[in-house]
């Protein structure tokens, strides 16, 4: 009888105790919030070799949005102690192959940071790749706006020389010709036809 009734106080004892741990582990226990976005990626000109739209990389984007590139800025924003590695740990993109969207999925345990995390990634990496692709097309227009100032430069000498040639032509005409006026029209006017030709060139 003594060791039954042993037996059972150890097994009340070990029932105690695990609902007693187990009350202490719930209470520990921090709630986590998930909250999720998405963007849709347009195609960008960064990158390409001949000016022309490329289609996106979701997984080489899927990346960007999950790195310290843009976690650095977020945690500014918001005003977050956390270093980029630890903000990224609770941070999740996922991506369907052959498709143009990036999901991003952020933890934590407080709803409303974990919200305004996620909504700051999206901000941020869509902020960024539109700058990117600005500045891409930025530096093309600079590099055209250049060859067009070189071709101005150009075009005005070869009119400033047709003028020239224009009124020494119509000296030359004034009046009855000599020999030596009659070859001299016949390089006045060869001189203008090559001007002429090197004009449309660049005009065109």
């Amino acid at each position: 009888l003594k060791a039954i009734r042993a037996h059972r106080l150890l097994i009340l004892f070990t029932v105690l105790a695990s609902l007693l741990l187990g009350s202490w582990y719930n209470s520990q226990r921090v709630a986590t919030y998930e909250a999720e976005t998405a963007v849709a990626l347009g195609p960008t000109p960064v990158g390409s070799a001949n000016n022309s739209l490329l289609p996106p990389s979701v997984e080489r984007e899927s990346q960007i949005l999950a790195s310290s590139k843009t976690a650095v800025p977020v945690i500014a924003k918001i005003g977050l102690d956390e270093s980029p590695a630890v903000v990224l740990k609770d941070i999740e993109v996922l991506f369907v192959p052959n498709s143009a969207v990036l999901e991003l999925t952020a933890k934590g345990d407080n709803p409303e940071e974990v919200s305004a995390i996620a909504n700051a990634f999206i901000e941020e990496y869509t902020r960024t790749r539109e700058a990117e692709a600005v500045a891409f097309f930025d530096a093309d227009i600079a590099v055209y706006q250049a060859q067009v100032d070189v071709a101005q430069v150009a075009l005005d000498g070869k009119n400033a020389e047709i003028a020239a040639l224009t009124a020494e032509r119509q000296r030359v005409t004034t009046g009855t010709p000599t020999a030596d006026d009659a070859a001299r029209l016949g390089e006045i006017d060869g001189q203008l036809a090559t001007l002429r030709t090197e004009v449309g060139i660049l005009t065109n």
